[in-house]
């Protein structure tokens, strides 16, 4: 049963009156409004499965997206927001809220997608830059941040990062200031998270330089044993391969360098106008200190999953773990080296996959053997290779996420990417190539670049339609249903009476919590300066509010109220109806009028 959830939606002014403020025009302006979602008081919990992964939405602004095979075992994934923000440093800035997940220190095999969005309107007038936003973790033993980078929305205002275990995480920024910025070190990466003597450790960190045109020259990592009077050694630290956002520099450390003491170190950055920086700032005066484990004496190394069987042709993705003697858990690695032992015949091929995982491929039927080192450890694995038989196919979404079992909703004229993966009985995976198919008049995929991206169709006022999408490979079939519904509509006129420029921007509010944003869009409207202008201005926006979507809730029936508030100097008032609107279907009109205050 469905239950009913009432919200409120406000019209507020936003960066009200620029002296010479710009028009789109009397055109409408056509906005897809996807609200980004902002901050819930109340916590939340969501299952995963560890063989499918899947998408924890925990509030209405923040998701974590966790692949298939990155959980060691089945978890229950919960947060709490953290409001209490630790202070600036380092020019690294928390901003707005953080979160702290649990359970507390969990490892992943693969990197989960942390996405974080947020109100970009108090960004800017705090003074930010959006593109410097990142996420950080803050590290409760050394008392600094954390860089895991961001690739930044900036239509969507949301940030995501690849987090590789449970801290507490925080929204970041950085006001830049004109001119040469040096480049921003964002903290070192361990892995291990804590170094075992004896054995390398891969050090990695975010280096950043927002300045335009602006480019990183060089990175060095400075370390030495700790308690130790010597000088620093350098190494360099290079550009990683695997990262998207090509900020992240990585260094393997020498099993030397890793003693029983510690170790201590600090890192230093060189843009192309040969401007630097170092972390700690004032570095080498003082420096980063870690401490260290010694190996587990009796199972120090391991594969996070033991293959066993495996059809010809079918890959498995796997994790080289390792644990210390002090620690409750094995932690994953960048190993030195895969493959086969001795001299034996290859039954398959091994591989890098990601930063922390390496793919075995079934080549021919036999008995394979494969093995994997870290440092002077070392573990390996025999396979049983069987006839490459397709067991099943399995949907995945734009993020490589297996899709449920469940009706997918979605608005007319939205875009979903899908794609199909092969397994065989073992549930080993295997890249197909399918054929999609529309089954009834919602939708339709398209061909070419274009496979797999399914297109939801129109459907007539008040109405919605539904029907199935088929993927097929051979013999082998999946089945998916869609339903497809027509959004809400707001069709706002601006009369201004004050002479000057602006614009109008959309703030969603739960009414049972007035004061929490769960949703917005800036420039819904935008309006000239010049002589007093009446009704020259229309906007039109499309609420994307619908069961189960970006807001994350069912309703039947949403009442709409549009209380305006006031900014200095001018009084602007509004009218709107009482309307109830049903699975998201519906029209509001709006009219909203300012006049200056004498």
């Amino acid at each position: 049963m469905k239950y009913v959830k009432i919200i409120s939606v406000c019209m507020l002014i936003l960066s009200l009156f620029e002296c010479n403020g710009r028009s789109k025009g009397n055109e409408d302006l056509i906005l897809a409004l996807g609200l980004s979602r902002l901050t819930n008081d109340s916590s939340n919990s969501t299952a995963i499965d560890a063989s499918s992964g899947g998408i924890a939405i925990l509030n209405h602004s923040v998701r974590l997206i966790i692949p298939a095979n990155a959980l060691q075992e089945n978890e229950t994934i919960s947060y709490r927001k953290i409001t209490n923000l630790p202070s600036e440093k380092n020019q690294v800035v928390p901003v707005q809220v953080g979160y702290e997940f649990a359970p507390h220190g969990l490892q992943f095999n693969e990197p989960a997608i942390l996405e974080v969005c947020y109100d970009h309107s108090d960004l800017h007038q705090k003074g930010f830059d959006e593109k410097t936003v990142q996420i950080h973790y803050w590290d409760t033993k050394t008392q600094e941040y954390i860089s895991m980078g961001g690739l930044v929305d900036t239509a969507a205002h949301c940030v995501r990062s690849s987090i590789y275990h449970f801290s507490s995480y925080l929204l970041t920024a950085q006001i830049t200031s004109v001119g040469d910025n040096p480049p921003l070190i964002g903290g070192a990466t361990f892995f291990p998270s804590t170094p075992i003597a004896g054995l390398p450790t891969y050090v990695r960190s975010n280096i950043t330089d927002f300045d335009n045109g602006g480019s990183i020259a060089g990175v060095l990592f400075y370390f030495r044993t700790a308690g130790s009077s010597a000088a620093f050694q350098a190494i360099e630290m290079l550009p990683e391969t695997e990262d998207a956002s090509g900020n992240f520099y990585g260094v393997s450390l020498p099993d030397y360098a890793i003693t029983s003491a510690g170790l201590e170190y600090y890192i230093k950055a060189y843009d192309s106008l040969n401007k630097s920086s170092t972390l700690p700032a004032n570095a080498p005066i003082t420096f980063s200190t870690k401490t260290t484990d010694s190996p587990d004496p009796v199972s120090p190394i391991r594969f996070n999953a033991t293959i066993g069987n495996m059809a010809a042709g079918f890959s498995r993705d796997l994790t080289i773990q390792v644990k210390g003697a002090s620690s409750p858990t094995y932690f994953p690695v960048i190993p030195s080296s895969f493959g086969f032992p001795g001299t034996s015949t290859a039954s398959g091929s091994v591989s890098k996959a990601s930063l922390t995982s390496i793919r075995y491929t079934a080549k021919k039927i036999g008995i394979s053997s494969f093995d994997a080192t870290y440092g002077t450890l070392s573990v390996s694995q025999n396979i049983n290779i069987f006839p490459g038989t397709l067991s099943t196919i399995k949907w995945l979404d734009e993020n490589g996420v297996f899709v449920p079992n469940e009706l997918i909703v979605m608005k007319q004229g939205e875009v979903k990417q899908f794609d199909v993966q092969g397994f065989d009985a073992y549930n080993n995976f295997v890249i197909v190539y399918p054929e999609f198919t529309v089954d009834g008049s919602f939708g339709s995929f398209g061909t070419g670049p274009n496979v797999g991206k399914f297109t939801a169709g129109p459907v007539a006022p008040g109405e919605s339609a539904e029907g199935k999408i088929v993927a097929s490979v051979g013999t082998k079939t999946a089945v998916r249903f869609v339903k497809v519904i027509e959004p809400t509509y707001i069709y706002a006129t601006f009369q201004n009476n004050t002479g000057k420029g602006g614009r109008l921007g959309l703030n969603v509010f739960d009414v049972s919590q007035p004061t929490v944003k769960i949703g917005f869009v800036s420039d819904f409207l935008n309006w000239p300066a010049g002589p007093k202008l009446v009704g020259v201005v229309e906007g039109t926006g499309a609420l994307m509010v619908f069961p189960g979507q970006t807001i994350n809730f069912q309703a039947e029936h949403m009442q709409f109220t549009l209380p305006l508030t006031p900014m200095e100097g001018v009084s602007c008032t509004t009218s709107i109806p009482s309307i109830t609107i049903t699975e998201g279907m519906g029209r509001v009109d709006v009219t909203v009028v300012c006049n200056s205050v004498e």
